[in-house]
């Protein structure tokens, strides 16, 4: 007659649930009950939680920055806590009080960061401020600038004789 496994341990490991432990060589979850006919090599069956914490920090253009990338200065606009699966890709929600800012298309963290079990893991994301075209009509002389949200007019109007412009 056969002796069982006897009593197996429970591991923990952070923001996975444990599920059991499997027979390498079956594929099988086995427990205590399993009578031993051969040797056993086991190995835990983890499944990741779903409600791991991380980081966004969603960084604003602006032109006194606290952080230069890729030659634009940013601001930290705002800090969002989101949760998502252990181990697997942080993502991001832009905010719905950002409409004067676009996406930058450089984001040198999106896709990459990983929800780690430990709950620390911070994503950096990136926005640009709104471009507009400004059309200056100096009496025929038409000249059109890509001016950035925000950004003072008064610039682009120096010339006293300009009779009229407009945002587009």
């Amino acid at each position: 007659m056969a002796d069982n496994l006897g009593s197996l341990p429970e591991p923990t490991r952070q923001d996975y649930e444990f599920k059991g432990w499997v027979d390498t060589k079956t594929g099988q979850l086995v427990d205590e009950t399993v009578e031993v006919t051969r040797d056993y090599k086991l190995e835990a069956q983890w499944e990741a939680k779903t409600d791991t914490p991380y980081t966004v920090v969603h960084w604003i253009e602006n032109p006194t920055g606290q952080r230069e990338v890729n030659g634009i200065q940013y601001t930290v606009g705002t800090i969002t806590e989101e949760s998502g699966t252990t181990d697997s890709t942080a993502t991001h929600t832009k905010p719905g009080f950002f409409s004067a800012y676009t996406l930058s298309n450089y984001q040198p963290e999106v896709g990459i960061v990983k929800i780690d079990g430990d709950g620390q893991a911070t994503l950096n994301v990136y926005y640009e401020r709104r471009k507009y075209n400004l059309t200056v009509d100096n009496f025929g002389d038409v000249t059109v600038y890509q001016v950035k949200w925000g950004e003072p007019l008064t610039q682009y109007l120096d010339n006293k004789g300009v009779p009229s412009w407009s945002m587009y």
